[in-house]
């Protein structure tokens, strides 16, 4: 357990290119694959270095997306994470690690989606 948390800490140094939009689609797919992972480990240690990552990850898109939101891989990725993120969000245990990756989330997804998603969100943090 501990060499795939060094494994996935050693990856936060893994950015997303945004141009050209190929290589932007070919991250989110890698990044979906680590989503269905995430969804597939049960150790609690395991999940809040994944929710680290993510966030490492998508802070910097979420900085400067802007169109890419629409991009099929994208969406899909939001689409897997969102929903199990809230929920886990809910969980006293996972709050703190939860809580930024849900934001990130939230922030990289389509318009639609944020204005659907946040008022959930600002009722748990409430």
């Amino acid at each position: 357990m501990h060499s795939i948390i060094s494994l996935l800490m050693g990856m936060k140094f893994f950015r997303v290119k945004m141009h050209p939009i190929e290589e932007f689609v070919s991250y989110f797919t890698f990044l979906h694959e680590l989503g269905q992972y995430f969804l597939e480990v049960k150790e609690k240690e395991i999940r809040h270095a994944m929710t680290c990552l993510f966030v490492e990850i998508l802070l910097p898109v979420a900085a400067v997306v802007r169109h890419e939101v629409n991009i099929p891989a994208l969406k899909n990725f939001v689409d897997l994470l969102y929903p199990p993120a809230f929920e886990l969000a809910n969980k006293k245990k996972h709050v703190l690690a939860l809580f930024p990756m849900v934001t990130c989330l939230l922030c990289v997804g389509t318009k639609t989606f944020f204005l659907n998603n946040w008022p959930p969100f600002m009722q748990l943090c409430l």
